[in-house]
């Protein structure tokens, strides 16, 4: 048992050059065994078939022969005639009897092979009514057997050497076609990664199929390097987005209230309002340029549904931070009702076209001034606005820009435009241009309205005499949240608004309150806790609580994140516009 393994093993483990010997030696011999089994069985039927003709031809002459001796009764010229015939070594046996049956003569061997008796009679009319005599012979099969013995030794003799011959050149050319394979094997064994990518390789051959293979593990070293390498850099930069985006996180939950209330201040004198109001946007602005930075999408090609404020607003923060240096002013106009509105676009290609816009009208400011972005939106379109104060560009000349090839900077190439009208047409959309001479330019963009992302509510039902829990571990987010129920909540309602921030504290609620009562209780839950492990996604989980509770969360852009609410079925919220939460009480 054990050896018959041992012998199966062997045969898997064969090497290539080995098995194309093998293979190659096995084909020519069964080949050439079939080809000679088969030439030997038609010769033998073809000796065969010519001798049993031969034999009837000679038993008739014989016969012929001695017809008139037998029946002119002249024995003697019979018996010489006969013995001729048998001494010819043809015969194993020879026997003539008369019409009596008496035996006229007879001649006999020791029959060892023969091929059967073979009888001819002798009549003494022409019509065969009555029988002269019986000649009765037994002819030898001797002389054919030593021409096919003679043939099997030369079909062995010719096999054999055939044999040293195509094993002599199996092996050549197995050598020749299996020794660059086996030795890439060798070199793929022995050999560094970084000197298979150099192309280090010392293969010589002259198959233009294993030059490729050799170019091809080549190009397969340095991809596993470059991998390697990007895999590497990809942790190091998933770490430090981590860090960032846990510090933007705690950044804009504080923010989100100051603006709110930036609004609702009226005591306080303009220029402090000012003051407050432009310290506020600087810290959103570098809040936004590093989450933007760090926690880029990595498909540039893929069109998703994309909330148009929370983009525009990234570029516009970036923008801030880039041009701080000089005296410009960003002005961010949001339709209250165009903060959800969305539509189908590239989210990398289309904060390019915006920043690129931005960047022009920069370029069109001298001194100082001021860029507006306004959105606004309705159930079928999208308008977004950039408007500045610039130097404006000639009509001669801006048509020019459009088409691409020529640019108002004095270094530039004109292709950002083009490029990023042509982007916009690919989502469906369209941008205008309409400039004056030393008033300033403005750029419209349409684009068409989409349903909202499969992870965005399009409208939170809360029921009457119920309760909300809100779990987040920042006090500003409740405040956010407390300022926006109490603008649609009166007493009347009976919602009872619990707050908390441990999620340990908010479980023990739950189990021992309202257990038996969990279709009157609603949840807004963010998905970090600093300092706990069990996230919002958990507790949802936990719970099953996908159908009464939103994630409200600073993460929402992040594939992961999308991915696994979709997977869950859990609503997800960007936690920068919660005030905007669609809230319905019924």
């Amino acid at each position: 048992m054990e050896s018959s393994l041992e012998i199966k093993r062997s045969f898997k483990n064969l090497s290539f050059k080995n098995s194309i010997f093998i293979l190659a030696f096995s084909i020519f011999i069964i080949t050439f065994l079939v080809y000679s089994l088969a030439t030997f069985f038609i010769v033998k039927h073809s000796l065969d078939t010519s001798f049993k003709k031969n034999i009837i031809f000679s038993q008739n002459l014989f016969t012929d022969s001695i017809r008139n001796d037998i029946l002119t009764g002249l024995y003697s010229e019979l018996f010489r005639k006969c013995k001729l015939f048998f001494d010819s070594g043809r015969l194993e046996s020879l026997q003539v009897i008369d019409s009596s049956g008496n035996v006229i003569c007879s001649f006999e061997n020791s029959i060892l092979h023969d091929i059967g008796f073979i009888k001819t009679n002798i009549y003494f009319d022409e019509n065969k009514s009555q029988i002269a005599s019986t000649i009765t012979t037994n002819f030898s099969y001797a002389s054919i057997k030593e021409v096919l013995v003679n043939s099997i030794y030369i079909i062995i003799f010719i096999v054999i050497f055939i044999s040293i011959i195509l094993a002599f050149f199996v092996n050549i050319m197995s050598k020749y076609f299996g020794e660059p394979v086996q030795n890439i094997s060798n070199i793929l064994q022995n050999f560094s990664i970084e000197d298979i990518a150099k192309g280090m390789l010392p293969i010589r051959t002259s198959f233009i199929e294993i030059e490729k293979l050799n170019l091809n593990v080549s190009k397969m070293a340095e991809n596993i390097l470059y991998s390697q390498k990007q895999l590497v850099q990809k942790t190091e930069s998933e770490a430090i987005a981590k860090v960032a985006s846990q510090v933007v996180h705690d950044i804009r939950s504080p923010l989100s209230v100051l603006n709110i209330y930036l609004k609702k201040i009226s005591t306080l004198p303009e220029e402090e309002r000012v003051f407050i109001r432009n310290a506020t946007e600087r810290i959103d602005d570098i809040a936004n340029n590093l989450i933007h930075k760090l926690n880029k999408k990595a498909n540039n090609n893929l069109i998703s549904k994309e909330i148009i404020s929370l983009l525009v607003e990234k570029i516009v923060s970036e923008k801030r931070v880039q041009f701080s240096n000089k005296n410009i002013k960003f002005i961010t106009q949001i339709d209250s009702n165009s903060f959800l509105a969305n539509s189908e676009v590239n989210s990398t290609q289309f904060q390019s076209v915006i920043s690129n816009l931005i960047n022009n009208s920069v370029e069109s400011i001298s001194n100082s001034g001021n860029i507006i972005i306004s959105l606004l939106s309705n159930e079928f379109f999208i308008e977004l606005k950039i408007i500045d104060d610039g130097c404006g560009i000639p009509d001669e000349i801006l048509q020019k820009v459009i088409i691409g090839g020529i640019s108002t900077k004095a270094k530039g190439t004109g292709i950002g435009l083009s490029s990023s009208i042509k982007f916009i047409k690919s989502w469906g959309g369209d941008l205008k241009i309409s400039s004056k001479i030393n008033e300033g330019t403005i750029i419209e963009i349409n684009l068409k309205t989409s349903e909202l992302p499969h992870w965005i509510p399009k409208k939170i039902q809360i029921q009457k005499n119920s309760s909300l829990l809100i779990l987040d571990d920042d006090q500003s987010i409740h405040d956010v949240m407390n300022h926006k129920l109490n603008s649609i909540i009166n007493s009347n309602d009976k919602i009872n608004i619990l707050h908390f921030k441990s999620p340990e504290k908010l479980i023990d609620f739950y189990e021992n309150f309202h257990k038996n009562q969990s279709d009157k209780i609603y949840f807004f839950l963010d998905n970090e806790l600093i300092g706990y492990n069990l996230t919002g996604i958990d507790i949802i989980c936990k719970f099953n609580l996908k159908d009464n509770s939103v994630l409200i969360t600073s993460r929402y852009d992040e594939d992961s994140v999308q991915e696994k609410c979709k997977r869950l079925g859990i609503k997800l919220f960007p936690k920068g516009i919660a005030y905007y939460l669609p809230i319905e009480i019924i």
